[in-house]
């Protein structure tokens, strides 16, 4: 079973409009900056609660449209262990970013156990006309060691 978060429209704990509502310039900026990148990470909030989550996944439920889009994507990761990362021209997004950051606490969690995580780099160009061309593909796995991580070379 595979989860694609960008197939729902998903609520941010950082915005105060419902699901679907037109998200405001500093959802993740100014006062919000801080709270948008880690309300997701239980041990940082019960350091400073103003970090918590707003619209985190109850317990014993499973993610709704209404929740946080962070809340919902490391709920899916907790459970499946598994991510596929796609990077574009070796650039992370900013929701990719963030979502590293999960499978990194969870990969060095000794309480949570591990994640697999799949890079698949995508090298992209583009002909005269604006169409994009695929011109490079690279996936590699990141495996969990003592120390960090180390990354196995699949495919070059």
């Amino acid at each position: 079973r595979v989860n694609n978060p960008n197939r729902f429209s998903k609520s941010c704990c950082t915005i105060p409009q419902g699901c679907g509502a037109d998200w405001t310039l500093d959802y993740n900026t100014g006062a919000n900056e801080e709270k948008y990148r880690w309300c997701w990470n239980g041990p940082r909030c019960a350091r400073n609660p103003a970090l918590a989550c707003t619209k985190a996944v109850e317990p014993n439920m499973e993610p709704q449209e209404w929740n946080c889009w962070k809340a919902s994507y490391f709920w899916r990761l907790k459970k499946c262990r598994k991510m596929l990362r796609i990077v574009e021209n070796g650039n992370l997004g900013e929701g990719q970013k963030i979502e590293a950051a999960m499978a990194d606490e969870l990969l060095l969690s000794e309480e949570e156990g591990s994640v697999k995580v799949i890079n698949l780099d995508i090298d992209t160009a583009y002909d005269e006309r604006g169409n994009v061309v695929l011109y490079a593909v690279r996936a590699y796995v990141l495996v969990p060691i003592v120390a960090g991580l180390i990354v196995i070379l699949a495919n070059r």
